[in-house]
């Protein structure tokens, strides 16, 4: 009789306490290492310090893109990308949206065409295509500018991403 009674005592006092503290909740964290998925690898070359993608414009030609998460525009293009994207009939005047009032190295400022891109996409390693739709493009009037893939795009793709130098991928965490 007396462990019953210890026993319903000791539920008494835990039910008690239970009821008497805080009540916390797990919110799940955004960190990388806690996200559950492991991810897609796209693969790079490394070109004078510079991380080199393949990207797909429009879902046809595929062109060379820097990888580069100081460009605060989601995706730049030479007028070469954007002749090339006419000749295949997916690039037109009525994808023209505005001007985007860019600087310069030299300090000066500069306007230059902003279109909207259908899509853009990249490949992993198994050949999984990854698109992101509605891509606002600047297209530089310098026919030998690089693609620079800005860090809005990197956002689209997943939660986040990191240069894995020993395999020459970089791992997008979904």
């Amino acid at each position: 009789m007396k462990k019953i009674i210890l026993l319903c005592a000791g539920i008494v006092l835990l039910l008690g306490s239970c009821g008497k503290s805080e009540k916390k909740v797990y919110i799940p964290s955004k960190f990388p290492k806690e996200t559950k998925k492991e991810g897609y690898k796209i693969p790079y070359k490394r070109i004078n310090g510079s991380i080199i993608v393949d990207i797909k414009l429009n879902g046809t030609a595929t062109f060379p893109g820097v990888w580069d998460n100081g460009c605060g525009f989601p995706l730049q293009i030479s007028s070469t990308e954007a002749i090339t994207l006419v000749k295949n009939g997916v690039f037109s005047d009525k994808d023209y949206i505005a001007s985007y009032k860019m600087t310069v190295a030299d300090g000066s400022a500069v306007y230059e065409p902003v279109y909207m891109l259908k899509e853009v996409s990249f490949t992993d390693e198994a050949g999984q295509e990854y698109k992101v739709q509605n891509v606002p493009c600047v297209v530089a009037e310098n026919p030998s500018a690089p693609i620079l893939i800005g860090l809005p795009i990197m956002k689209e793709l997943g939660v986040s991403y990191e240069d894995i130098q020993t395999e020459d991928v970089i791992l997008i965490r979904e």
